[in-house]
């Protein structure tokens, strides 16, 4: 039990706030950097080339995936069908019904209950 409460003491003696202007991370993310959501936003930006009617196009890789989620809705695939309604329509809202009849009762220290 010392060594657990010696562990714990070592720990919360970590837990100092950095000095004003000090960085818990000095290296950080480098200048520049792109996140995962802009990096995506761009190769769905980067054209393609693909064959359209026997034809070679240079399309933009997010048109031709949104081509093929149709294709599958078109081919009755419920999960493309709803992905595309999500998008289009807004995800349907779920309600809870939180009303209860249930009345919460307690114990005072002189043992009378109350409610």
């Amino acid at each position: 039990m010392e060594e657990n409460k010696e562990g714990t003491e070592k720990r919360l003696a970590n837990l100092i706030p950095f000095k004003e202007g000090e960085s818990g991370n000095p290296s950080g993310r480098p200048k520049g950097s792109k996140n995962l959501s802009t990096i995506l936003k761009e190769m769905l930006e980067a054209e393609i080339d693909v064959v359209v009617d026997g034809k070679k196009e240079k399309k933009a890789f997010k048109d031709v995936i949104i081509r093929k989620l149709i294709q599958k809705a078109n081919n009755g695939d419920l999960r493309a069908i709803r992905e595309i309604f999500d998008r289009v329509e807004g995800k349907p809202k779920e309600t809870v019904n939180l009303q209860s009849d249930n009345t919460i009762r307690w114990i005072e220290e002189d043992g009378n209950t109350g409610s």
